[in-house]
């Protein structure tokens, strides 16, 4: 069965986040386990990243749909005895890094910004686990009544 462009980008970013590994020189090694709207993540699987492709909207330009998708990434990490807040600003920073390469474009996505993220709370004294959430703003375009190609 053929993809359309909006889940081939989406497969693609996924792809790109399972990179996020100390390995690589990220702080955090989130991109173990990268999950597909999985709302409950077993805490085993820490750190994790869950992405979330949210509702678009499109304008007709010429031949073409231009597609403007909101891209919502949550990461997840135990902290142990280091503040929440420090990893959650390196699970952000790892998150923008990733997201935003520019050497390494993703096929298909005309551009791709930073909308908003950082902390979804600060955890209460008894938690281990702290997260943070991006969203990311993804234009592409298709061809009128066909989003299978451009």
């Amino acid at each position: 069965m053929a993809e359309t462009l909006r889940e081939k980008i989406i497969k693609a970013y996924v792809t790109r986040l399972a990179g996020i590994l100390t390995a690589s020189g990220y702080n955090i090694n989130a991109g173990a386990s990268v999950y597909r709207a999985q709302i409950t993540i077993n805490p085993d699987d820490l750190p994790a990243i869950v992405v979330w492709p949210k509702p678009e909207e499109s304008k007709e330009n010429y031949n073409s749909n231009f597609c403007d998708m909101i891209l919502r990434c949550e990461v997840m990490a135990a902290f142990g005895s280091t503040n929440a807040s420090i990893v959650q600003e390196q699970m952000l920073g790892d998150l923008k890094k990733c997201m935003l390469i520019s050497s390494t474009p993703i096929t298909y996505v005309d551009e791709i910004s930073y909308v908003s993220g950082g902390p979804t709370e600060q955890p209460p004294g008894e938690d281990t686990v702290t997260a943070i959430f991006g969203e990311f703003r993804i234009i592409y375009h298709e061809t009128i009544g066909d989003p299978y190609s451009q």
